[in-house]
C-alpha cells in the first residue's frame, strides 16, 4: 500500500482526518500513533501527497527509540517546513524571560517540558534514506516539537546529548 493510498480510505469530512481504525486494518502492525500521527492526520494534504505518494507503507517497519537531540537537529524535512521548522526554535530566544512558557501556549506541555525536558508525544521520523535524503533522519510529522528541540539544544537550555523518544520508520 502506497501513502496515495491513503486517499482511498474512509474520512472525515468535516475535518479531513482519516480514520485511524481504517488505516489500522489496512496497515496491520502500524503503531496507532503513527497511524494518527502521521497517515490520519497528513494523508490526505496535498504536500504530504506529492513528497510521500510513491511511499511503500506496508514495507515500513516502525520502532520507538530514544535518539539523542543532536541527530535530530540535523534531520531533513519537506521543503515546504523548512521555514517552520527553523522558525520555531526561534521562540527559544526568550527563555531566559519567560522560561518553558516561550515554546508552547499550553500548559500541560510547558510543565512536561520542565520536568522531563522533552515533549509530550514522540513525533514520528524516517530514515533518510527512505525518502532518499543523505540525512540520517528525515522528519515526517512533528516539525514544531523537533524545531522546539532544535532551538533549546542550540541556547544550551538542554544538552545535544538528551535523548528523546521518536518513531522511526525504516524498510531495513
Amino acid at each position: 500500500m502506497k501513502f496515495a493510498d491513503l486517499l482511498l480510505l474512509p474520512f472525515n469530512t468535516r475535518t479531513g482526518l482519516i480514520s485511524v481504525e481504517a488505516i489500522v486494518e489496512a496497515l496491520p502492525g502500524t503503531p496507532a500513533a503513527v497511524a494518527q500521527q502521521f497517515y490520519a492526520d497528513h494523508g490526505r494534504k496535498p504536500d504530504h501527497q506529492e513528497a510521500y505518494g510513491s511511499l511503500q507503507l506496508n514495507t515500513l517497519s516502525w520502532s520507538l527509540v530514544g535518539v539523542e537531540a543532536a541527530s535530530l537537529m540535523d534531520a531533513s524535512t519537506l521543503p515546504a517546513f523548512q521555514n517552520w521548522f527553523s522558525n520555531v526554535g526561534e521562540r527559544v530566544t526568550r527563555f531566559d524571560v519567560a522560561g518553558w512558557q516561550c515554546i508552547d501556549s499550553r500548559a500541560d506541555v510547558q510543565r512536561h517540558w520542565a520536568e522531563h525536558g522533552t515533549w509530550l508525544v514522540p513525533p514520528v521520523v524516517l530514515t533518510g534514506a527512505v525518502v532518499g535524503s543523505s540525512a540520517a533522519l528525515h522528519v515526517a510529522e512533528g516539525h514544531t516539537r523537533i524545531g522546539l528541540l532544535r532551538g533549546l539544544a542550540r541556547a544550551e537550555v538542554l544538552p545535544a546529548s538528551s535523548r528523546h523518544m521518536v518513531w522511526i520508520g525504516s524498510t531495513a
